[in-house]
């Protein structure tokens, strides 16, 4: 947290609002646990997210950061990303569940690696690269890329119809 002189910058209470969201999803995590509070805790684990994306993007334009074409892209990715989640989640039959739920991980794993690779080509361009960060990049590629294609092999295996 930014604290100087006794003062949090607007960032460290987006940091403050971090956690908040991190309890959000842990108290979702649990009520996911008994059938009987499974949908509770997706609503609770969705406030969470919505209100992360929510300051996470309030963060951005306060400091501003991205661009009016970074801003079209966010949002368009984010509507048309949304949309194939939502259609993919109820159109798909429960016994192919374990395959979409693969399938969604792997776009994590895919989207970490990603990221990582920009942000050591980001920290790179402005002369900031130390030897700390291309270990810690080389290791967010490797466990991105592991995720992604460890879980496009789990989306591709067929569903055993309920046999062991």
């Amino acid at each position: 947290m930014s604290v100087f002189n006794g003062h949090v910058g607007f960032a460290g209470y987006i940091q403050l609002v971090y956690v908040g969201v991190a309890a959000l999803f842990v108290v979702g995590l649990h009520l996911m646990n008994s059938p009987a509070t499974a949908r509770r805790g997706n609503q609770v684990a969705l406030t969470g997210m919505v209100i992360a994306v929510i300051a996470t993007l309030v963060l951005m334009g306060h400091e501003g950061t991205v661009t009016t074409t970074g801003w079209v892209v966010l949002i368009v990715g984010s509507l048309l990303g949304s949309a194939v989640g939502l259609w993919a989640a109820r159109t798909v039959q429960m016994t192919a569940m374990p395959q979409l739920v693969s399938a969604f991980n792997s776009v994590g794993g895919g989207a970490a690696a990603l990221v990582a690779i920009y942000g050591y080509y980001d920290a790179e361009s402005r002369g900031a690269v130390l030897g700390t960060t291309s270990v810690f990049t080389v290791l967010d590629v490797l466990i991105g890329a592991v995720t992604f294609s460890g879980s496009i092999i789990a989306a591709g295996k067929p569903s055993s119809g309920g046999q062991a």
